[in-house]
């Protein structure tokens, strides 16, 4: 997927990429959900030549820890 599928422009509204829809939809759930609160957390990730980084973090060119899947399903940062 491309930038232009994740972000998308903001009008019209049917092409909002995947990013707005997405918090669209957690925040219109979160406000229906009565006398319940719930903590929201946010990465907003790069992943380009097998290296990953955090658009949203601090230092956006700062390597984050890479995660290995096994092949029985566990997993470890790498």
């Amino acid at each position: 997927m491309g930038p232009f599928t994740m972000q998308g422009v903001s009008e019209p509204a049917g092409q909002r990429g995947v990013i707005p829809r997405v918090f669209e939809h957690v925040f219109e759930s979160i406000q229906c959900a009565e006398n319940t609160k719930f903590p929201v957390r946010a990465s907003y990730l790069e992943i380009y030549n097998e290296e990953i980084r955090d658009l949203l973090g601090n230092d956006t060119k700062q390597k984050m820890e890479q995660f290995t899947q096994h092949p029985r399903g566990t997993g470890r940062l790498t």
